[in-house]
């Protein structure tokens, strides 16, 4: 055989070599971690810091049941708490559970003031206000706010995709301002209203829900009296 028929054998048997090499490691990541490599360039930290699926991790803090809430999934997961949809299986109908983050929940007046502010939304009879059916704490320590179900998407989704029109915008401002004024006259302010605050079901009609952090107004006259009295 000639020199460069030898040469040429030897690149093959090193590519073939270098091809296996790489095939057993990446076969070796798969069974161990059940990921695959992106490239060759990945680092050995990178490896290193692959561990279960997010999904599987977020799943197994998912309870089972809420009280007499059986949860079906996660509709929401913000700064204050999640947002379950379940199923009241004394009334068999859809709901919103929304469940505080445990470091929200530390002290008995968290909970109250939690239980207060469910009152007061309990108390709203409006048409574009998301009604609060119920609240309470579940056997495992769980303190949670029942609340209608409102199938469809939020605001700051829509206006990624289908951006209403003039006239649309028009009517939905109109229909949440006259929600806050409702709330404004039980002294109650939100604080947070947004786009992700603002709900629409299928018949487009919009519903202003996540009163978590309102003030009533009492409360308000009474940060403004203190800040007022702090030096610049």
């Amino acid at each position: 055989m000639s020199s460069s028929g030898i040469s040429q054998s030897n690149r093959e048997e090193g590519h073939d070599e270098k091809n296996s090499h790489r095939k057993t490691q990446q076969t070796t990541v798969v069974g161990a971690e059940n990921f695959l490599l992106p490239d060759d360039n990945q680092s050995a930290a990178a490896l290193t810091a692959i561990g279960p699926p997010a999904t599987e991790t977020a799943a197994a803090s998912i309870p089972e049941v809420i009280s007499r809430y059986r949860v079906q999934r996660v509709l929401g997961d913000g700064g204050f708490g999640r947002v379950f949809l379940c199923r009241d299986e004394v009334l068999n109908r859809l709901v919103a559970v929304k469940v505080p983050h445990a470091s929200r929940i530390t002290r008995q007046e968290d909970i109250e003031e939690y239980v207060a502010e469910a009152k007061i939304l309990a108390s709203f009879d409006h048409r574009n206000i998301v009604p609060v059916y119920d609240c309470g704490h579940s056997n495992d320590g769980l303190c949670f706010i029942v609340s209608k179900y409102i199938d469809g998407s939020d605001l700051a989704s829509r206006l990624k995709h289908t951006p209403p029109s003039f006239a649309a915008s028009a009517d939905l401002l109109s229909r949440i301002c006259d929600a806050l004024h409702y709330a404004h006259q039980r002294h109650i302010i939100h604080r947070d209203v947004k786009p992700a605050n603002i709900l629409i079901d299928r018949e487009e009609q919009p519903w202003l829900t996540d009163f978590g952090i309102a003030l009533t107004k009492k409360i308000m006259v009474a940060f403004s009296r203190r800040w007022a009295h702090c030096p610049t």
